[in-house]
């Protein structure tokens, strides 16, 4: 099975002895298209000028080469009108209906050209924001940062909330007697940040987890100290 062909968008079928583009269509699941229209050729059931073709040819299906044309999601609009374009382009030897509602060659050369650049579906290249990697994609983004992953998004997130904290203020404030609550809200950032923020830059929290030389503070009275 080819997994490159289980896809959705626009294929062509061409000869491989003369590269003439033989048909165009479009499909939701292009692997199965292709075994459709290889079992009608061999049965002799597809559109008759193409079958008498392939008969003329001795039924060599090395002469036939199925290609993706270009991928997009499962939208009839957005596959019409892409097929629409691949036709023109193409000029296709054998087709049942013109797949157009205008005549089969009446766009210009320059509107072509235009139509391909807003039909184009990808992929897509990104840079990730975080950590630098180039990154491809089916979708097109409108965000003003991407990421490769979802945990590049938090990452960036969170060291974006981290960029508000100065360590002089945070330092200054925590002294002064203000909880890790209160420097949040102060911060607009949320506790757990803080906490991260005082932890990664020494500023001792007295939690014995955050610093291992210290014993967090019990509540509790040691028996010890009653009198």
């Amino acid at each position: 099975m080819n997994e490159d062909l289980k896809v959705c968008g626009i294929y062509g079928i061409f000869d491989t002895l003369t590269e003439e583009c033989l048909y165009v269509g479009q499909s939701k699941n292009i692997h199965e298209r292709r075994q459709s229209h290889f079992k009608r050729l061999r049965g002799e059931r597809h559109l008759k000028p193409f079958t008498e073709w392939f008969v003329s040819i001795g039924k060599d299906e090395s002469r036939l080469d199925l290609r993706v044309l270009c991928r997009c999601f499962d939208n009839d609009d957005i596959k019409n009108k892409l097929e629409i374009f691949w036709f023109n382009e193409l000029h296709p030897r054998f087709y049942g209906a013109v797949p157009s509602i205008n005549n089969r060659w009446s766009h210009s050369e320059e509107t072509r050209k235009k139509i391909k650049g807003s039909l184009y579906c990808g992929p897509y290249k990104y840079m990730c924001q975080m950590c630098g990697i180039d990154f491809e994609s089916q979708r097109k983004r409108h965000h003003k940062s991407f990421f490769c992953s979802s945990e590049c998004a938090h990452k960036y997130a969170q060291s974006q909330k981290r960029d508000k904290l100065v360590y002089d203020d945070v330092l200054r404030l925590y002294l002064s007697g203000m909880s890790q609550v209160e420097l949040s809200k102060s911060f607009n950032v949320s506790t757990a940040t803080i906490s991260r923020f005082m932890r990664d830059n020494g500023i001792s929290t007295g939690y014995k987890r955050h610093d291992p030389g210290l014993k967090r503070k019990s509540g509790k009275t040691n028996n010890a100290d009653v009198v």
